[in-house]
């Protein structure tokens, strides 16, 4: 009388003598031989449990059995096949008790094979098998029945093989039941099945040697750990499948796993799976992680090593997190629930990548050709968000990074971003976005944000034409709260309003299809030579702003590209001019500065750089729609009377002025915004005693 377990057979040990009579003389083969023994000695074998022996060692077509009752000793069998063993039908091994006593030790070292259909391990059983090939057709067993007594163990080294169709290992909840230390593993399924009230008990680990299946699976907590050695699944190889309970566990700290789908997690478990690599290669064609449970989600952690698959999928209650290594895929899709945090290493796809999903960059890159969907993404310093082709968020919240094309430095061929499209909001607090745009005919869309930006770092747009109405970047308002460098690219705001705050600064050379308020720097030329700003509005500037006029001389040619507004603009605050260059002008002439349908205003004060090093000073001249320079001869700053010195007479033309509104530069006017105050109060001071000539 036999009971069946999946394939395999436990035999009890009251109903072992019956079981042998009703299979008849020769079918079983049991183990009698003691403590130690060769298993092709004749004298240790029975045809019944209870002896006698000199039955001859198991052969083709018999079972054999290998109990240890004896709770007081352990029982070793060292393999040696007999003369032409043939196939043995199943081969069984069980012990006992915990400990030193009431196990089995079987040692497959001599390099004989042993083939058998089926093969069954039960309880405190210890297989070494360094040598020789292990044969299984059927079913391969091994599995801790009960709790009274220690679980299973089988190792294999050196040049064992272990060939079989189906591997089952569990449930098991002792460590390392099954360990690959070198030889090579081939079935072509296995199982690895661990019990989840444990948790997690450590069932396969491999370190050294080859390891080959069509599919793998770890069930109910099951744990592999992965320390060399090379793994192939063909197939499957699934990270927690059972809907009995998930939490399975992957650990691959160096050697290299290929698969071709690597699932991570499953919808049925309330528990999550986890996939740990820290070090080697994983290959696969699909990598797919999902989970179940907002508490416990299914997990894939890089911190080391690298990950390279075709496509990869993040579904339900799923997390990626990366911290060092790179994760490469073509494609890739993640739901709206997953989350995905990197904050080392990098995330790579150089294909379609749809998220819908939120993701944070604390530090690494995630390097994407296309990204699509309607994800948000949050960026931290260190971090990097390129985009090769083209890019779509919902919102994109920036403490510090950089948003760029994937190239450092000035690239050779600016082409390098297309569209990124922000559906909601793009927050700004540091770091630096830098995008190259080039849209062609086919795609005309620009960058463009249906929602107010708000920039607290420094942002640059470059193009290659300026003007070009794809290369606009659009937002309602724009609020500038660092530097914003145009670089040759437009800004467009569909309210009308750009803002620079203090100490913000818009720099040129560009365009900007807005009107704009000035609380900070307007840097006219950049870092172009001779390109002009445009804005297709007006100005407003307050006493805080501040302009910058750049005069460069390069190769016998002056560059002093000007502002331009088409709307009305009114001056304030500071005007700053800068000259670099052999620039040497005649008294008498003129560079625009801004022009506009109507100015209005005064600079408070004008600051040239080189006065009083060369022969020349650089004073505004306005008129009602433009601004210019004109070359004068040197100042002698707080000079009020002319006479080329500064003293009490220049004093007291300044009180007799002062508070008034006067022509700008006379009656004390230093400054020249064409009223007598402190301003021109501190500049005499500052220059008292000077005597100009």
């Amino acid at each position: 009388m036999q009971r069946h377990t999946r394939s395999g057979f436990v035999v009890s040990a009251t109903l072992m003598s019956a079981a042998a009579a009703s299979a008849g003389p020769g079918d079983y083969r049991f183990w009698i031989g003691g403590i130690a023994g060769m298993w092709n000695d004749a004298s240790k074998w029975s045809l019944t449990e209870g002896g006698p022996g000199g039955a001859g060692a198991p052969l083709e077509g018999e079972e054999a059995y290998l109990f240890n009752n004896n709770h007081n000793a352990a029982m070793i069998v060292l393999y040696a096949a007999p003369a032409n063993p043939g196939v043995l039908d199943n081969v069984s091994i069980r012990g006992i008790d915990f400990g030193p006593t009431g196990a089995v030790d079987l040692f497959l070292s001599s390099g004989d094979n042993l083939h058998t259909r089926r093969l069954l391990v039960q309880d405190h059983v210890d297989i070494e098998h360094s040598d020789g090939r292990l044969d299984v057709d059927f079913s391969c067993e091994f599995e801790h029945a009960t709790t009274a007594s220690a679980g299973v163990r089988y190792r294999i080294s050196g040049d064992g093989l272990l060939n079989t169709s189906s591997l089952i290992v569990g449930p098991d909840h002792e460590p390392w039941c099954f360990i690959q230390d070198g030889g090579g593993v081939y079935a072509t399924a296995m199982t690895f099945r661990g019990t989840p009230i444990v948790g997690q008990p450590l069932m396969l680990q491999i370190n050294a040697g080859e390891m080959e299946t069509m599919s793998l699976f770890l069930e109910q907590g099951a744990t592999m750990e992965m320390n060399g050695g090379t793994f192939t699944a063909s197939s499957n190889f699934w990270v927690g499948n059972s809907s009995l309970g998930g939490d399975a566990r992957l650990i691959q700290n160096e050697g290299e796993l290929t698969a071709h789908s690597l699932l991570i997690g499953t919808a049925l478990s309330d528990v999550g799976s986890t996939a740990e690599f820290h070090g080697g290669q994983t290959i696969c064609d699909t990598l797919q992680v999902v989970g179940n449970a907002p508490m416990d989600p299914s997990i894939l952690l890089l911190d080391g090593g690298d990950i390279s698959t075709d496509t990869l999928a993040l579904l339900l209650e799923a997390r990626l997190e990366i911290a060092d290594g790179t994760l490469e895929t073509i494609d890739m899709t993640a739901d709206a629930l997953p989350l995905i945090e990197i904050t080392g290493g990098a995330l790579v796809s150089t294909g379609l990548a749809t998220i819908n999903a939120a993701m944070s960059i604390d530090g690494g890159a995630a390097d994407f050709d296309t990204l699509d969907g309607q994800g948000t993404c949050t960026m931290g310093p260190g971090a990097q968000l390129v985009l090769r082709q083209s890019g779509r968020l919902r919102r994109l919240t920036m403490s510090g990074g950089r948003v760029h094309g994937g190239f450092t430095g000035s690239p050779v061929n600016p082409y390098l971003l297309g569209n990124l499209t922000l559906g909601e909001l793009l927050t700004y607090s540091g770091g630096s976005f830098t995008t190259h745009l080039h849209i062609d005919s086919f795609d005309p869309n620009p960058i463009s944000l249906q929602a107010d930006l708000i920039i607290a770092g420094d942002l640059t747009i470059e193009s290659a034409t300026t003007g070009d109405p794809s290369h606009v970047l659009t937002a309602r308002s724009w609020d500038l709260l660092n530097t914003y460098a145009l670089a040759g690219g437009d800004i467009n705001a569909t309210l009308n309003q750009v803002t620079i705050e203090t100490p913000g600064a818009l720099r040129g050379p560009g365009s900007v299809n807005a009107s704009i308020t000035s609380h900070g720097l307007i840097d006219i030329a950049g870092t172009a030579f001779d390109a002009p700003l445009e804005v297709l509005g007006g100005l407003t500037s307050s006493p805080e702003a501040t302009m910058l006029f750049t005069i460069t001389r390069d190769e016998g040619i002056t560059h002093a590209p000007p502002v331009t507004f088409t709307g009305p603009a009114h001056v304030d605050g500071l005007l700053r001019v800068s000259v670099s260059g052999q620039y040497r002008p005649t008294i008498g002439d003129r560079l625009t500065l801004l022009t506009s349908p109507d100015v209005t205003g005064l600079f408070d004060l004008v600051s040239f750089d080189l006065s009083g090093t060369v022969p020349y000073d650089l004073m505004p001249v306005y008129s009602r729609t433009a601004i210019e320079l004109e070359v004068v001869a040197p100042i002698c700053f707080g000079d009020t009377n002319g006479d080329d010195q500064v003293n009490f007479a220049d004093l007291e033309l300044l009180l007799e002025g002062w508070g008034m509104t006067v022509t700008p530069g006379t009656q004390g006017d230093i400054t020249g915004n064409g009223v007598v105050d402190f301003a021109d109060l501190n500049i005499l001071l500052d220059h008292w005693g000077d005597v100009c000539f």
